[in-house]
């Protein structure tokens, strides 16, 4: 038991420079087999407030070194309401250990951990941070954030991991905002005795800021050269996908989903062989979009007010305004053959209504 101590924390490792905290509390009880500890302490001047630490662990019974914490398993409890994260940078590597650079962040924290033999197996966070920056890569741009605040969670397994989001408050540097998003991620990778596959389900996404996001992070090449270039905005207000196999080439998948003011920029092909304009990707403008799609076919419902549609490389004049266009179509697949039936079409622009 220790009441108003001072300590100083030295990390001769790193050669980071001292850190003194006051007015320490700190009980440690140590059993058998269990062992508890609560820190609170007021840390030095530009650190933050008074923060509380607590931890709860268990030794295993065939242990032969009581103090060997690499072995015990557990759960850490910390509450900094007011903490200048970027400093942890000199005294914790996380751009060797994660490939993260946290150089600025601001805020309130609270974390619950479980761990196991000294590894980190889980961890819900609640966050409340201001002017956030950090780098994922040496070839990436800097993630800058004004605020984030919501429910993180983490849990890894062999084979499995789980990531949430809940009510997660996002605002980048030039004001994109997303506002009270809920996500839940299930991946399997096969390992662990585990089939690989994997679900998503999610609410309230605004795109713009989602690629935004995506582009500052390690993402896979051919993900990353599908988004560079365009633009994309709108907001996912519903999302359920789900997939068996591996995530690159799944044995079966399903997605539905709602997406509102959608816009996505259209992407022009090189000619083909010939010199003649090649057909490249469809651009979409003021659209809601409601799919139901899996590997066999499925149904989509499409809607476009004061719009338009692009077709690069198909017509002479590519984009098409639209001020208005309803349409629902279902479409089954077998084989190479793609059967697409139209239940409904409605179209008015300025040279025709149908």
């Amino acid at each position: 038991l220790v009441r108003g101590g001072r300590v100083v924390w030295v990390d001769g490792q790193r050669g980071a420079p001292p850190v003194d905290l006051y007015d320490v509390q700190l009980i440690l009880r140590n059993g058998r087999w269990r062992h508890q500890m609560r820190l609170d302490a007021t840390p030095q001047a530009g650190w933050g407030e008074r923060f509380t630490l607590i931890g709860q662990f268990r030794q295993p019974v065939l242990s032969r070194h009581a103090g060997r914490w690499r072995d015990w398993e557990g759960a850490l409890f910390a509450s900094l309401p007011d903490i200048d994260v970027s400093r942890l940078r000199e005294y914790v590597d996380l751009k060797t250990d994660w490939g993260v650079d946290l150089r600025a962040g601001a805020g309130a924290l609270r974390a619950w951990v479980d761990l196991r033999e000294g590894v980190v197996t889980a961890a819900t966070v609640d966050l409340a941070l201001n002017a956030v920056a950090a780098t994922f890569g040496p070839d990436l741009a800097p993630l800058d954030l004004r605020l984030v605040t919501g429910r993180l969670g983490w849990r890894n397994q062999p084979g499995v991991m789980d990531f949430s989001a809940h009510d997660l408050h996002v605002v980048d540097a030039d004001g994109l905002a997303w506002d009270g998003g809920n996500l839940a991620l299930n991946y399997r990778d096969g390992q662990g005795g585990q089939p690989a596959g994997g679900e998503l389900r999610g609410e309230r996404f605004e795109l713009a800021l989602l690629a935004r996001i995506a582009s500052r992070l390690p993402l896979a090449p051919a993900l990353r050269r599908q988004l560079d270039g365009r633009t994309l905005r709108g907001q996912v207000e519903r999302v359920a996908a789900r997939w068996s196999g591996a995530l690159e080439a799944p044995r079966d998948w399903r997605v539905q989903t709602r997406l509102s003011a959608l816009a996505l920029d259209a992407r022009a092909a090189p000619p083909d062989a010939r010199g003649e304009p090649a057909a490249g990707v469809p651009g979409i403008e003021g659209a809601t979009l409601e799919l139901d799609a899996g590997p066999t076919g499925g149904r989509a419902t499409l809607a476009i007010r004061d719009g338009a549609l692009e077709f690069p490389g198909v017509f002479e004049e590519p984009r098409i305004a639209l001020a208005e266009l309803d349409t629902q179509a279902r479409w089954r697949v077998q084989g190479e053959r793609i059967e697409v039936d139209v239940d409904e079409l409605k179209l008015r622009n300025a040279d025709a209504t149908a």
